[in-house]
């Protein structure tokens, strides 16, 4: 496999369990994550004549430090290998190798199940027939029903959300290899360890 996918046994057994707590709330980027939540407070403080209401502040605030979080966890995984060449982030786990994909999908393999199932309920219901999912969408982003409906089908088509299709791997793969994200083209067995879809 390529850098970017491999790992190794030794390095996996030899992290203890809080090591490899740590090593995801690393990627969290905490330190950044915590001067957008300290903005995102203040913006609430001043957004409102007296102070905000307390579940609706700590709510929000919590669901931004996920939001975040989230964010710089994957910029971890996009730029790994641009982050390994940096002095000031090759201390990241995912730079250095101590969190991979093969790893994650081979470890983690029953929560990522859960996900897509969740994810496909979630998509089969917001484009069923079913008019309550058009509307918790509508009220969630607070727009009316119609533009809603156009959003997600000019938008956002179904085709565009499907979660069990993979197009355009054959542009993908060269353009990988042209910016020297891999050394070498990955072969179909690759390929399939990396895309690995739940079966239904």
């Amino acid at each position: 496999m390529t850098d970017t996918l491999a790992t190794t046994s030794a390095a996996v057994g030899s992290t203890s369990l809080p090591s490899r707590a740590r090593q995801f709330y690393a990627l969290t980027k905490p330190r950044v994550v915590q001067l957008i939540v300290f903005c995102a407070v203040i913006g609430m403080l001043m957004a409102t004549p007296g102070l905000p209401d307390l579940r609706l502040a700590l709510a929000a605030t919590a669901g931004i430090w996920l939001v975040a979080a989230a964010a710089a966890a994957f910029n971890c995984v996009v730029e790994q290998r641009i982050d390994a060449r940096m002095a000031r982030t090759a201390w990241r786990p995912t730079a250095r190798g101590q969190l991979t994909n093969t790893q994650t999908l081979t470890n983690r393999k029953p929560v990522i199940d859960r996900f897509m199932k969740a994810y496909r309920e979630t998509i089969d219901w917001l484009y069923s027939n079913d008019p309550a999912g058009l509307k918790t969408y509508a009220d969630f982003v607070d727009i009316s029903i119609d533009m809603a409906r156009r959003t997600r089908d000019e938008f956002f088509p179904r085709a565009a959300v499907d979660p069990d299709r993979i197009v355009g791997l054959d542009t993908i793969v060269p353009d990988a290899v042209a910016l020297k994200f891999t050394a070498a083209p990955l072969t179909k067995e690759q390929l399939a360890e990396l895309i690995q879809i739940p079966p239904r």
